[in-house]
């Protein structure tokens, strides 16, 4: 990826696409004047109290009225317009009886970034992490890989090995994510080195929770601190990137 698109031409098609929308939460502060409290519904209101910290409360408010504003724009309505139902893990899906778009979309965010995947037709999931070097990850380790993937961890050097981390946890969140049951599952049940390893940027696996289905994995570049993965059931699609 040498570059996120600009949204300044029309991008609101999906045939045979796949989008990924980056947010930036510390630019897109001004909009604290927004009144949030007529774009959002009472599950993300709710939500938003929820933080303890005003700055996670106010990065998550943010990312949510930008995600109902990007959703707009592809259904042709107002941000207000824009009405989801939950899954039983708490996803968000449109609730939109006769939409012309059969969208479905995922959010992540971590720090001064929120990432977006919308797509028609398919299911999406997408994680983004902060690297960040206070989380002791050789202690979670039994708990978030399986055995081939420890003994391919292990025999990467050592100033690596934190960005292996998270890399593998973005790709295991991103299709826990995509298939709608969050962290529910244990993520050392799911092995997403397999034979591509880390190097492989793009693959196609059928997940262990999903045998019957192929999904396409995104290793995406966002910032040098962050690891960001995105996740969509099939191929034979283009990845299309855009700045909110």
């Amino acid at each position: 990826m040498d570059a996120w698109d600009q949204y300044h031409r029309h991008i609101y098609s999906l045939t045979k696409e796949v989008h990924v929308w980056q947010i930036s939460l510390q630019t897109e502060r001004v909009l604290l004047t927004q009144d949030f409290e007529s774009v959002l519904d009472i599950n993300e209101l709710s939500r938003a109290r929820s933080f303890v910290a005003p700055l996670h409360r106010t990065c998550f408010l943010i990312a949510h009225r930008a995600v109902r504003f990007i959703l707009a724009k592809y259904l042709s309505c107002d941000m207000e317009d824009v009405c989801y139902s939950y899954g039983c893990s708490g996803k968000p899906m449109l609730a939109m009886p006769g939409c012309a778009q059969d969208l479905r979309f995922n959010l992540s965010h971590s720090k001064d970034y929120a990432l977006l995947a919308v797509a028609s037709g398919r299911e999406v999931g997408i994680d983004v992490e902060f690297i960040c070097d206070k989380i002791e990850f050789d202690k979670m380790t039994s708990s978030v890989f399986c055995p081939h993937e420890i003994t391919e961890l292990s025999q990467i050097p050592e100033a690596l090995r934190r960005e292996a981390f998270f890399t593998c946890w973005t790709r295991k969140e991103a299709y826990l994510k995509a298939l709608g049951v969050g962290l529910e599952k244990p993520l050392s049940q799911i092995d997403v080195l397999g034979t591509w390893g880390l190097s492989r940027k793009r693959f196609l696996a059928s997940g262990p929770l999903s045998p019957n289905l192929q999904w396409t994995f995104f290793d995406l570049e966002v910032h040098s601190r962050f690891k960001a993965c995105l996740v969509s059931e099939g191929n034979g699609f283009e990845l299309k990137y855009f700045e909110y």
